[in-house]
């Protein structure tokens, strides 16, 4: 007689999350949606320079993110993603030192301006931060197997194994074309002016001189860009889409593609909260899925939803 009691109760116990700060309990019947059958498909697919969407379920944050709508462009819609990022693959100990390479101006960590003096301390600490304390040598002093993430979140540009980012509800993989050629959108002023001599500066004139690219020089500039920032400040007010030294996810996978975002049709669009205000110029991660980049594989609880 007790035992239906009992089943209930453990149940519901079994279904309760405490967090000391503040003091609440919720309760979450379920647990994430993107599965160990998800990820180990998902291994099988990823190659360095795919851009990975995510999403939960049941975050406030969430709401707010996917409430951005582009505006001028007819749409109302809400959003399906909530972050995005960029896959980079195995990282080795070489990458070492291309990492934090390229971030300057400001200590997030510290609420304060760096002087070019303390740069570079402050470049070598944020590579032990996120790089070394993600990846460490083992006891024989052999790297470790790894599959790494690099994207921006509130503590900085940091990164992670993709078996811990797999941790959601929902999850698509966008993919460049094989090969590209031509600029799509010439009617598309590019955003920023890229370092004339930059390796992005000679990409971005191949297509204009209509060379055929293969996908593997834009995501190996993309890599290396995504590992030069890392330890870069969050962008909290999302709308550093010209100076970049502050990122959210999306302006950060942006940034990576700069040299082919005008083919891509990659750039920012004015958002505003509901389609009204604040309105603002950004990047948000469903933006990815209007570019002319390929849908590659979707978590199944996105083919259950499509």
């Amino acid at each position: 007689m007790l035992r239906p009691l009992q089943k209930a109760a453990m149940t519901l116990l079994g279904r309760l999350k405490y967090f000391r700060a503040p003091p609440v309990i919720v309760f979450d019947p379920s647990t994430y949606r993107v599965k160990g059958a998800d990820v180990r498909e998902l291994l099988g697919v990823l190659q360095p320079g795919d851009i990975l969407l995510r999403a939960y379920d049941g975050y406030l944050d969430s709401w707010f993110i996917r409430s951005s709508w582009p505006l001028g462009t007819g749409q109302r819609r809400k959003g399906r993603f909530t972050h995005a990022a960029l896959y980079v693959g195995r990282i080795g100990p070489q990458d070492r030192q291309h990492a934090a390479a390229d971030i300057s101006g400001y200590a997030w960590d510290q609420d304060r301006r760096i002087p070019a003096a303390a740069l570079p301390a402050h470049q070598e600490a944020m590579r032990e931060r996120f790089f070394d304390s993600v990846l460490q040598a083992d006891d024989d002093g052999s790297w470790p197997d790894n599959a790494m993430v690099i994207h921006a979140m509130a503590e900085g540009v940091q990164m992670e194994d993709i078996l811990s980012f797999c941790r959601c509800d929902y999850l698509q993989v966008l993919r460049l074309p094989d090969t590209f050629q031509g600029v799509a959108h010439t009617d598309v002023a590019p955003v920023f002016a890229l370092q004339p001599g930059s390796a992005e500066q000679r990409l971005a004139s191949q297509l204009l001189a209509d060379h055929t690219l293969q996908r593997h020089e834009a995501t190996q500039l993309a890599c290396a860009a995504a590992l030069g920032k890392l330890g870069a400040e969050y962008d909290f007010a999302c709308n550093d889409v010209k100076a970049f030294q502050s990122f959210s996810c999306a302006e950060l996978v942006f940034y990576c593609y700069r040299g082919v975002a005008q083919w891509l049709d990659m750039r920012p669009r004015l958002h505003g909260f509901l389609g009204l205000w604040p309105r603002r110029l950004t990047v948000t991660p469903d933006d990815f899925t209007e570019t002319r980049l390929q849908t590659v594989w979707q978590s199944r609880s996105l083919r259950g939803q499509a």
